[in-house]
């Protein structure tokens, strides 16, 4: 069973209560997929998911729109569901973030600002040390979301940063970070020290092939968890 007033009290404190309701209720749906008390493949029955939230019907239906228009819910013959992504579906996910991230790379090793340059180095060197002191996978999650978000703005392209928005709301679909393997922990290191080195010496091509190296090692670690335990609950 959903706690769906421990989400509403999560979200009011993140966005406040001025949020319309077909916003606040598709945040709480959000917040509780990437919990996993939503798991891909879960139905969601309109009905009885009113009477949780306790909604009306017009704002839930609009939330839930609005969750298939980004793909994070799928409508099969038994109704609507969170969608569970396949083999294929994860090798086109990555795929296209290796694209989309590569370029953010190359740009921000070409546009980056000093400024910009060294919050980015601020931002790895920290992970470097959490990681060194053993640092939690939650919390080591998201100072890697830091290092991925600044190198986005600092390629200062809004096409590129909207494209990559549209992708990302995905990402909520593939459960855990991949921290919370540990072998994969010290690769992510390498590959994210890899990355900075390239951007401070505004090495375009490098910084752009260092991000697609590391995505692809995401792809091949879920891939290769796919196939052995049959499972998508680890990134």
């Amino acid at each position: 069973m959903v706690n769906w007033p421990q989400y509403q009290q999560e979200i009011s404190a993140r966005f406040g209560d001025k949020q319309a309701m077909a916003q606040r209720i598709r945040h709480m749906i959000l917040a509780a997929i990437a919990a996993r008390d939503l798991p891909p493949g879960t139905r969601l029955i309109e009905t009885e998911l009113g009477q949780q939230l306790s909604v009306s019907r017009t704002p839930l239906r609009e939330a839930m729109a609005g969750l298939k228009a980004d793909g994070i819910l799928s409508h099969d013959d038994d109704g609507i569901r969170v969608r569970q992504l396949d083999w294929s579906a994860v090798n086109n996910l990555y795929e296209m973030r290796a694209t989309l991230e590569g370029m953010a790379a190359y740009q921000a090793a070409k546009r980056a600002s000093i400024a910009e340059k060294n919050v980015i180095d601020a931002i790895n060197q920290d992970e470097n040390q959490m990681i060194n002191k053993g640092a939690a996978p939650d919390q080591l999650a998201q100072i890697n979301s830091k290092f991925h978000a600044s190198i986005l703005a600092a390629a200062g392209n809004p096409f590129l940063t909207e494209s990559y928005d549209r992708l990302s709301r995905l990402l909520i679909l593939l459960g855990v970070t991949a921290y919370s393997l540990p072998e994969r922990v010290h690769g992510i290191q390498q590959e994210h020290n890899a990355i900075n080195k390239a951007l401070q010496n505004s090495d375009a091509q490098a910084a752009e092939a260092a991000m697609k190296t590391h995505l692809m090692h995401g792809l091949e670690a879920r891939l290769r968890l796919m196939t052995t335990i049959n499972t998508n609950d680890i990134d």
